[in-house]
Protein backbone atom coordinates (compact mmCIF):
# COMPACT_ATOMS: atom_id res chain seq x y z
CA UNK A 1 0.00 0.00 0.00
CA UNK A 2 2.80 2.40 0.91
CA UNK A 3 4.59 1.60 -2.36
CA UNK A 4 1.41 2.33 -4.32
CA UNK A 5 0.91 5.68 -2.55
CA UNK A 6 4.56 6.58 -3.17
CA UNK A 7 4.22 5.69 -6.87
CA UNK A 8 1.05 7.80 -7.16
CA UNK A 9 2.79 10.74 -5.44
CA UNK A 10 5.79 10.52 -7.80
CA UNK A 11 3.50 10.25 -10.84
CA UNK A 12 1.52 13.29 -9.61
CA UNK A 13 4.69 15.33 -9.15
CA UNK A 14 5.90 14.44 -12.65
CA UNK A 15 2.51 15.29 -14.15
CA UNK A 16 2.45 18.66 -12.35
CA UNK A 17 5.90 19.46 -13.71
CA UNK A 18 4.86 18.50 -17.25
CA UNK A 19 1.76 20.74 -17.45
CA UNK A 20 3.60 24.07 -17.98
CA UNK A 21 5.91 22.49 -20.53
CA UNK A 22 2.99 20.97 -22.40
CA UNK A 23 1.14 24.33 -22.48
CA UNK A 24 4.24 26.09 -23.76
CA UNK A 25 4.67 23.50 -26.52
CA UNK A 26 0.98 23.77 -27.39
CA UNK A 27 1.28 27.58 -27.61
CA UNK A 28 4.33 27.30 -29.85
CA UNK A 29 2.53 24.87 -32.14
CA UNK A 30 -0.57 27.09 -32.38
CA UNK A 31 1.53 30.19 -33.03
CA UNK A 32 3.48 28.46 -35.79
CA UNK A 33 0.33 27.00 -37.35
CA UNK A 34 -1.46 30.36 -37.36
CA UNK A 35 1.60 32.16 -38.75
CA UNK A 36 1.65 29.55 -41.52
CA UNK A 37 -2.02 30.33 -42.29
CA UNK A 38 -1.16 34.00 -42.72
CA UNK A 39 1.79 33.10 -44.97
CA UNK A 40 -0.50 30.80 -46.97
CA UNK A 41 -2.93 33.69 -47.54
CA UNK A 42 -0.08 35.95 -48.64
CA UNK A 43 1.31 33.33 -51.01
CA UNK A 44 -2.14 32.76 -52.48
CA UNK A 45 -2.66 36.49 -52.99
CA UNK A 46 0.75 36.88 -54.61
CA UNK A 47 0.30 33.96 -57.00
CA UNK A 48 -3.26 34.97 -57.93
CA UNK A 49 -2.11 38.54 -58.61
CA UNK A 50 0.57 37.32 -61.02
CA UNK A 51 -1.67 34.68 -62.61
CA UNK A 52 -4.65 37.01 -63.13
CA UNK A 53 -2.52 40.12 -63.87
CA UNK A 54 -4.47 42.18 -61.36
CA UNK A 55 -4.26 43.45 -57.81
CA UNK A 56 -5.12 40.95 -55.08
CA UNK A 57 -5.50 41.96 -51.43
CA UNK A 58 -5.26 40.25 -48.06
CA UNK A 59 -7.31 42.31 -45.60
CA UNK A 60 -8.30 41.98 -41.96
CA UNK A 61 -11.91 40.77 -41.68
CA UNK A 62 -12.56 43.51 -39.13
CA UNK A 63 -10.82 46.82 -39.90
CA UNK A 64 -7.43 46.82 -38.21
CA UNK A 65 -8.04 43.62 -36.22
CA UNK A 66 -6.10 40.82 -37.89
CA UNK A 67 -6.79 38.43 -35.00
CA UNK A 68 -10.46 38.25 -36.08
CA UNK A 69 -9.44 36.65 -39.37
CA UNK A 70 -8.81 37.89 -42.88
CA UNK A 71 -9.85 37.40 -46.49
CA UNK A 72 -8.10 37.22 -49.85
CA UNK A 73 -9.92 38.99 -52.68
CA UNK A 74 -9.49 40.49 -56.12
CA UNK A 75 -9.46 44.26 -55.69
CA UNK A 76 -10.85 45.41 -59.04
CA UNK A 77 -11.05 49.10 -58.11
CA UNK A 78 -7.76 49.09 -56.11
CA UNK A 79 -9.27 50.67 -53.00
CA UNK A 80 -8.18 47.96 -50.53
CA UNK A 81 -11.75 47.02 -49.54
CA UNK A 82 -13.82 44.01 -50.54
CA UNK A 83 -16.68 45.75 -52.33
CA UNK A 84 -19.86 44.21 -53.70
CA UNK A 85 -19.10 42.19 -56.82
CA UNK A 86 -15.41 41.68 -56.06
CA UNK A 87 -14.38 38.02 -55.93
CA UNK A 88 -13.39 36.71 -52.50
CA UNK A 89 -10.90 33.89 -53.11
CA UNK A 90 -10.65 32.64 -49.53
CA UNK A 91 -11.58 33.57 -45.96
CA UNK A 92 -9.56 32.66 -42.88
CA UNK A 93 -11.05 32.35 -39.40
CA UNK A 94 -10.11 34.07 -36.16
CA UNK A 95 -6.96 33.45 -34.15
CA UNK A 96 -6.89 31.02 -31.23
CA UNK A 97 -7.65 32.49 -27.80
CA UNK A 98 -4.82 34.59 -26.34
CA UNK A 99 -3.09 35.03 -29.73
CA UNK A 100 -2.60 38.69 -30.63
CA UNK A 101 -1.63 40.27 -33.94
CA UNK A 102 -0.32 43.79 -34.43
CA UNK A 103 0.46 45.51 -37.72
CA UNK A 104 3.50 47.83 -37.78
CA UNK A 105 3.77 49.74 -41.05
CA UNK A 106 4.76 53.25 -39.93
CA UNK A 107 2.12 55.77 -40.92
CA UNK A 108 0.20 53.15 -42.93
CA UNK A 109 -2.36 51.35 -40.75
CA UNK A 110 -1.72 47.93 -42.32
CA UNK A 111 -5.42 47.06 -42.55
CA UNK A 112 -4.96 45.56 -46.03
CA UNK A 113 -1.93 44.22 -47.87
CA UNK A 114 -1.95 44.17 -51.67
CA UNK A 115 0.07 42.41 -54.34
CA UNK A 116 0.41 43.93 -57.80
CA UNK A 117 0.47 42.01 -61.09
CA UNK A 118 4.23 41.43 -60.69
CA UNK A 119 3.67 39.86 -57.25
CA UNK A 120 5.25 42.73 -55.34
CA UNK A 121 3.76 43.82 -51.99
CA UNK A 122 2.04 47.21 -52.08
CA UNK A 123 -0.09 49.32 -49.79
CA UNK A 124 -3.73 48.69 -50.51
CA UNK A 125 -5.35 51.59 -52.32
CA UNK A 126 -2.05 52.92 -53.72
CA UNK A 127 1.09 51.80 -55.51
CA UNK A 128 3.37 52.66 -52.57
CA UNK A 129 5.80 50.06 -51.25
CA UNK A 130 4.66 47.94 -48.34
CA UNK A 131 7.35 48.07 -45.65
CA UNK A 132 6.77 46.79 -42.14
CA UNK A 133 5.60 43.74 -40.25
CA UNK A 134 2.74 41.90 -38.60
CA UNK A 135 3.71 40.56 -35.18
CA UNK A 136 1.94 37.51 -33.75
CA UNK A 137 2.22 36.64 -30.04
CA UNK A 138 0.96 33.74 -27.97
CA UNK A 139 2.25 33.09 -24.47
CA UNK A 140 6.02 33.49 -24.53
CA UNK A 141 6.20 32.90 -28.28
CA UNK A 142 6.49 35.54 -30.95
CA UNK A 143 6.65 35.49 -34.76
CA UNK A 144 6.73 38.29 -37.29
CA UNK A 145 5.87 38.40 -40.97
CA UNK A 146 8.20 41.02 -42.43
CA UNK A 147 7.48 42.91 -45.65
CA UNK A 148 10.11 44.52 -47.88
CA UNK A 149 10.16 45.94 -51.39
CA UNK A 150 10.76 42.50 -52.88
CA UNK A 151 8.50 40.26 -50.81
CA UNK A 152 7.97 38.92 -47.32
CA UNK A 153 9.48 36.46 -44.85
CA UNK A 154 8.90 35.22 -41.31
CA UNK A 155 11.11 35.56 -38.24
CA UNK A 156 11.03 34.12 -34.74
CA UNK A 157 11.29 37.59 -33.24
CA UNK A 158 9.12 40.70 -33.03
CA UNK A 159 11.45 42.64 -35.31
CA UNK A 160 12.82 42.32 -38.83
CA UNK A 161 16.59 42.49 -39.30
Amino acid sequence: MIETLLAVAVAGALAAAAVPISRQLSDQWRLTAFTNELVLALLQARSEAMLRKTRVVVAAASPGDWARGWRVFIDQNANGSADDGEVVLREFGPAPLRLTMQAHFGIYDGRALAFDDAGLPRRAGSNALLLGRIVLRLGDGVRAVCFSAAGFRTTRAAHCD
